[in-house]
Parts: C-alpha cells; structure tokens; sequence
C-alpha cells in the first residue's frame, strides 16, 4: 500500500513540475507577441489582447488570452471585426515537437461580431494577407 502511495505522489509531483514549466515557456516565449504577429501575418489585420495569456490544460493543451479585439477593415464603422472576453487556442501535441504549430480549436467566450458591407460591396469578415510592398 505504501509503496502505491509513493508512486501516486510521484505522479502528482511530475504533473506539478510540468505545469509549473508550461507556465515558465509561456512568460519567456512571449507568446503574446507572437499571436499578435501570426494573425497579422495571416489576416492582414492587427490583433490586440489586453489581458493576459496563459497556459490551458483542459480540455485541450494551448494558451488562453484575456481581453481580446480583431481590428476591423480600414474605412469600417466599428473599430473591430471581433472582440471576446477570452479567447482559447488549442493545439496538438505532436506538432509541437516538431516545431510546428497545429491548431486544434478555437473557442471564443462572449463574442461580440461587427459585420459590415463597405460601400464598394466588399464585406469585412473576408481577411486576406497584407499585400507585399512593390519596388520602387
């Protein structure tokens, strides 16, 4: 009996110690920045998150951002295409290893969408890449 007592102990103090480095990887990583600059990358629009991000276990491995805006088309009435009090990002865990980012889901909690048409037609919610600067 002892000796299962030990090995449960060990097991809690291994989920512990990674937990406490997923919570490390996250502060020096600074994954902010880099969610920020994946969407831009990806959208053309700029991300902001107020609030902080942090590492999420359950139900899926990923980070959770607090306070979290998608700017809206250049000329639109909102200043946001979305906003939601959090958003939680889930990735896959071998891809990982791999240096690879998967994204497995995407939750938003409380979204708040601002769908708009611009006068040439072109509705705000189609997100395209930022085109390259030409050559002079």
């Amino acid at each position: 009996m002892k000796r299962v007592w030990l090995v449960a102990a060990g097991g809690v103090a291994v989920l512990v110690a990674l937990i406490a480095g997923a919570f490390a990887l996250v502060a020096q990583l600074d994954v902010k920045a880099l969610l920020q600059t994946a969407v831009y990358e990806q959208t053309g629009r700029r991300l902001t998150i107020d609030g902080p991000v942090r590492p999420a276990f359950f139900p899926t491995l990923g980070v959770s951002a607090k306070g979290v805006a998608l700017a809206n088309a250049p000329g639109g009435e909102s200043p946001t295409l979305l906003e939601a009090e959090e958003v939680r990002i889930g990735v896959g865990v071998r891809p990982l290893f791999a240096r690879q980012l998967d994204v497995t889901a995407l939750v938003f909690v409380k979204p708040r969408l601002s769908l708009e048409i611009a006068a040439d037609g072109k509705p705000n919610w189609i997100l395209a890449p930022p085109k390259p600067a030409t050559p002079c």
